[in-house]
């Protein structure tokens, strides 16, 4: 997971020169995961100086998912956990963006994040979007269209391609074989094409 939002945050230093100014203010969408806790106490913390100095989370918007329901009953739990971290509830995507440099969209369902991106992309904002990049290869491909579209860096991964060959290729072997559903992108989907982009395909 630290591997994920380090490469975040060099793409960060990279597109908006991070050194001109104190603090690169972070906004999160979706607080129906544990990525969007995980994240805020590692940026929030200061227990490591690598991902605190010069970031900090400082405004959310919580949903989300409104019909998984095993992520929408974590929300309210993990508005309060952010809040105890200094984390501003906001009611609207719009209302984060005026509060914020940057986007980690976590929402869990895939199916909101075409439209969710949307907005930050208007904005005019660099996003992360948590796996999975969108729910079909359609709403995959439409993000990065309309990333590029108004000219906003957008950044999509998981944690298997910041592994070693070595590592990645046990840890896919160990998984059993995903099935997929037609024009559906999984995690498990994402993976796969990872090992093969580092040069290490699963037989």
């Amino acid at each position: 997971m630290k591997n994920r939002i380090a490469f975040f945050f060099i793409l960060l230093m990279i597109s908006v020169g991070i050194y001109a100014q104190k603090i690169m203010k972070i906004g999160i969408i979706g607080l129906d995961t544990s990525h969007s806790t995980a994240f805020t106490e590692l940026i929030n913390s200061g227990s490591d100086e690598t991902f605190s100095q010069g970031f900090r989370v400082v405004a959310a918007y919580p949903y989300g998912s409104k019909t998984i329901q095993s992520s929408y009953e974590r929300i309210p739990g993990y508005i309060e956990k952010v809040k105890t971290q200094g984390v501003e509830i906001v009611s609207s995507i719009a209302d984060l963006l005026d509060k914020v440099d940057c986007v980690l969209l976590e929402t869990n369902d895939g199916r909101l994040h075409l439209e969710q991106a949307m907005e930050v992309f208007k904005a005019g904002k660099i996003c992360y979007i948590d796996k999975p990049i969108g729910a079909t290869l359609g709403d995959a491909i439409a993000i990065y269209e309309m990333a590029e579209k108004y000219n906003s860096a957008v950044m999509n991964t998981l944690q298997m391609c910041m592994m070693s060959r070595k590592n990645t290729v046990a840890a896919a072997r160990n998984r059993p074989t995903p099935r997929l559903k037609k024009n559906r992108v999984t995690s498990g989907y994402t993976a796969s094409i990872r090992v093969r982009w580092k040069g290490a395909p699963v037989k």
